[in-house]
């Protein structure tokens, strides 16, 4: 059936007349999905509750290093002023002395540490002692027993085990000397640093160089090793 033009008419007026509550509906709709003024407010605070939206906590030293940074702005602005410098060269004036003064800090810092560590490496060690000192009287007790059985091997031929005894017998002899201070963690090397500087000391690596290819090197020991290391310990003050 096609529709006259009364009917048109009359179907247009009625969505007219209804639009309204329709208008309504759909906004009763909408307030209902948004949350209450109540909720809104609750939902805010939470936010801005939260750890990162909150001041960090003044300490005494945020206080230090707020006065300190208050200080350096002053002093740089005052050495800004008695040069009669400009804004943009007093700003780079600035940050050339910031430099020039963390350089500073920084090599104070590096020598007060390297002193540090020096005088540390000193600490347990044997007094320095004059060169020409030498180690009197015959060898005893522990040290005279290793020197006897490292002439003992040595005369048997057993120059490996006659340079075992020889290391051995040296190292007490200087402890019951004073002259260093024998411990079994310690390598050849650290008495070495304890001996005083000079001949001595010079006598102490002239032995270690025959006697640590042989320990460490796997070299075989020959008469000539044993006689190089027994004069280097010669040196050292270590009687036969």
């Amino acid at each position: 059936m096609i529709p006259t033009v009364s009917t048109a008419l009359a179907t247009a007026l009625g969505t007219v007349v209804g639009l309204p509550g329709s208008t309504r509906s759909l906004a009763s709709q909408a307030d209902a999905g948004l949350p209450t003024a109540a909720r809104a407010r609750e939902a805010l605070l939470e936010i801005l509750t939260a750890p990162e939206f909150q001041p960090s906590p003044v300490t005494w030293l945020s206080r230090i290093q707020d006065q300190l940074r208050q200080w350096r702005d002053e002093f740089l602005m005052w050495i800004v002023r008695q040069l009669g410098l400009s804004d943009g060269a007093g700003d780079v004036f600035a940050w050339v002395v910031l430099g020039v003064l963390a350089v500073v800090l920084a090599l104070v810092i590096f020598a007060v540490v390297r002193a540090v560590l020096k005088n540390s490496g000193r600490l347990g060690q044997a007094p320095e002692r004059a060169a020409d000192i030498t180690v009197v009287g015959p060898a005893t007790g522990r040290a005279g027993a290793a020197l006897a059985a490292a002439r003992a091997a040595a005369a048997s031929g057993n120059f490996e085990g006659a340079m075992h005894h020889l290391y051995l017998g040296a190292l007490w002899h200087l402890d019951d000397a004073g002259l260093v201070r024998f411990e079994e963690r310690k390598t050849s090397g650290e008495y070495g640093r304890e001996l005083p500087r000079g001949d001595r000391r010079d006598a102490w690596r002239a032995m270690l160089g025959s006697f640590h290819p042989v320990a460490f090197g796997g070299r075989d020991a020959t008469g000539e090793h044993w006689s190089s290391m027994r004069s280097a310990a010669d040196g050292l003050g270590v009687p036969q």
